[in-house]
């Protein structure tokens, strides 16, 4: 605070005062740039080359995309997800919706059971899937299951049990992968081992139970919450999200092997978050950290490393791929990334706030409490 007033009042007698200029540097400094002059005046009598400088905000960001159109519902959105030519909504009222994305009419809804928290959806393997977390996850982690919803007859096909708090989902071919959120439980304790299901398609069962984190700790919550949370595969691999681990900052990602149901890889996230989403393809694997923090991380899947954090305007929360690029929503926008660069090189603002994203055949939907947003790329 003392160095910024201390600008200010240079800049202040600059102004005031008549003097020669010499131009200087040019400055960096967050979303502002400094030009800075030395110049010769007086002070107390003495002719004296004082440096000022004088700051400028940086020019704003392209837009990203138009809205042009807002769907409104009768319940806050969760989740949303494309697949089949439609556009799926799960909502705060346990709905999951089915609409059309050329007229935004509902054409489907489908009654989903009590969950602990509102359920997440995703479609591949030719259908759409929803993650159910029991309400009762210690009593009846039985419960704990991912439902299979038919697109030909907008009906829950089957409900598959899986491991202990179900949110993310992955898909490879023939197999359905669910980050388990909280460690599997003996009796009524937690034990510390944290899980991916994998559920293959054409059985309709859970056919594998990878562990990818045990916590050794006498803490009973820190055994139990919280750990695989986000879900992707690219680059011939499945990509999980470990937001917390044995603490903040300790957050990382695993990389599972479809081939043989084993993690060949764990990545630390050098200090950031992953309690937001998490994309990829085969050049990389982006990770929103949510958590109050604005960094989405990208990590190379040849090499298994971080490569590079981008800061987002406020709170990193959805991420997806598609139409020519990386798209971040955050707390106040939606952003573009290009992964060419590692920038975000357009924004939208959304004052009523971003959360999750789908992206579909030539626009990205954005969820934005009670309505889905139809962005059109600019």
């Amino acid at each position: 605070m003392r160095r910024f007033a201390f600008v200010f009042a240079l800049v202040f007698v600059f102004v005031g005062v008549a003097g020669v200029g010499i131009p200087a540097t040019q400055e960096a400094s967050g979303s502002s740039s400094a030009t800075c002059m030395i110049v010769v005046k007086k002070i107390h009598g003495k002719r004296k080359r004082v440096r000022v400088c004088k700051r400028t905000p940086k020019p704003a960001l392209p837009s990203a995309g138009t809205i042009t159109a807002t769907i409104a519902f009768d319940s806050s959105v969760v989740s949303v997800a494309s697949g089949a030519g439609s556009l799926w909504v799960t909502t705060e009222n346990r709905r999951l919706l089915r609409l059309d994305p050329a007229t935004g009419q509902v054409v489907a809804s489908i009654a989903l059971p009590d969950s602990e928290w509102p359920e997440n959806v995703a479609f591949g393997e030719g259908a759409a899937w929803v993650a159910v977390a029991s309400g009762d996850t210690v009593g009846h982690p039985e419960l704990d299951s991912v439902l299979r919803v038919d697109p030909s007859t907008n009906a829950i096909a089957s409900r598959i049990p899986v491991g202990h708090s179900p949110e993310g989902i992955a898909f490879t071919p023939g197999a359905v992968w669910v980050a388990d959120h909280r460690s599997e439980v003996a009796g009524k304790s937690p034990t510390g081992m944290f899980s991916v299901s994998r559920v293959d398609v054409a059985s309709g069962r859970e056919t594998a139970r990878v562990r990818v984190e045990t916590r050794v700790t006498a803490d009973d919550q820190a055994r139990f919450c919280c750990g695989p949370q986000g879900a992707t595969a690219a680059a011939g691999a499945v990509w999980v999200a470990d937001p917390t681990a044995g603490g903040p900052g300790d957050a990382f990602v695993v990389r599972l092997d479809p081939a043989t149901n084993a993690v060949v890889a764990t990545i630390p996230l050098q200090g950031n978050h992953a309690c937001g989403d998490i994309a990829a393809d085969d050049e990389g694997v982006w990770i929103a950290a949510a958590c109050d923090d604005t960094i989405v991380t990208r990590i190379d899947p040849h090499t298994n490393h971080v490569v590079a954090k981008i800061v987002l305007d406020s709170l990193a929360g959805s991420l997806g791929i598609g139409l020519g690029a990386v798209w971040a929503s955050s707390y106040k926008a939606l952003n573009r990334i290009d992964p060419r660069t590692n920038t975000v090189v357009a924004r939208t603002p959304i004052p009523s706030g971003a959360g999750l994203l789908a992206i579909g055949s030539d626009a990205i939907w954005v969820a934005s409490g009670g309505r889905l947003l139809r962005i059109k790329p600019t």
